[in-house]
């Protein structure tokens, strides 16, 4: 008995003698597993892989929800889509949900310093920017974080050019709008304006016809085009930025007065000028406000 206790090996509640044989039955059941779980794909079929859902809206002959069973790029979605000749392709947004969170963060970040700002107006007396600052602090807090990443969503540019040719990611939304007709001015201004676009008129035009107030910076103004991009432009005489013809669609951000701000919030006019560029256009002919327009481009439903 000693010895069976010693040299003997139990499989399947039976006593074998040597481990050779241990081993053997050992295989004999690992190969019936393998041999049971083939089968069963064959007859179940393998495991359904993951499905990517995306969906386009705007000027596209087929908008609504796309469904892949892999991966997928943003020219595939574009393709799908049928990009309609209308579509106005440089103002088109890339809306990822992964990237909201971030843009939420840097929401709270522009609020604060827009409170900073409100706070030492307020401790000054300062009306004209305290109504100012206020106002600009309602228009972020009734922005939504879209998401957005700038990149060019004009099918040739994707076709021609794979480093612009992302993957998509579950639950992205690409937006196509139509051709604006207008140019926005906003900021340190006594009303927001929106101007008719005229392909002849250039930054100063525009701002002589959407008068400033006394806390505007009257040096520089950021340009937010678009496809999402923020520039500033010299418009002072010591300063001035060469001719530039805004394109349709361009936000022209008249910031306030760096004096005024910038020991208390010296990176506000940057930042605001950010956000602002992560809203999508509204749609051509609409009387949408930039954060009506984006809430309708998240929440669109698929057709």
């Amino acid at each position: 008995m000693g010895n069976r206790s010693t040299n003997a090996a139990l499989v399947g509640g039976r006593f074998l003698r040597t481990p050779r044989l241990a081993c053997a039955s050992a295989c004999t059941l690992a190969t019936r597993s393998a041999a049971a779980t083939l089968l069963l794909i064959a007859l179940c079929g393998a495991p359904a892989s993951a499905q990517l859902r995306v969906a386009v809206s705007g000027a596209v002959e087929r908008p609504g929800e796309q469904t892949y069973a892999g991966k997928a790029r943003l020219r595939d979605a574009a393709l799908a889509a049928r990009v309609r000749p209308q579509a106005y392709v440089a103002g088109a947004a890339w809306l990822r949900p992964s990237l909201v969170e971030a843009q939420r963060r840097f929401q709270v970040g522009v609020l604060f310093d827009l409170s900073q700002v409100i706070a030492d107006a307020s401790a000054r007396n300062d009306e004209a920017l305290l109504a100012l600052s206020e106002r600009m602090a309602a228009t972020v807090r009734a922005l939504p974080a879209t998401g957005r990443r700038i990149v060019s969503l004009d099918p040739k540019t994707l076709e021609r050019d794979r480093a612009n040719n992302a993957p998509l990611a579950e639950g992205d939304r690409l937006h196509y709008p139509e051709l604006p007709k207008e140019v926005r001015i906003v900021g340190a201004v006594n009303k927001d304006c929106v101007l008719p676009h005229a392909s002849w008129r250039g930054v100063r035009d525009y701002l002589d016809d959407c008068p400033a107030m006394a806390a505007a910076d009257r040096d520089r103004v950021q340009l937010i085009q678009a496809d999402g991009r923020v520039v500033e432009y010299g418009i002072a005489l010591w300063n001035r930025g060469e001719p530039l013809r805004l394109a349709p669609g361009t936000t022209i951000y008249l910031p306030i007065d760096d004096r005024l701000v910038r020991r208390i919030a010296p990176d506000l006019n940057r930042e605001y000028a950010q956000f602002l560029a992560t809203q999508p256009l509204p749609e051509a002919g609409s009387a949408a406000s930039p954060p009506e327009a984006a809430a309708a481009i998240r929440t669109a439903r698929p057709l």
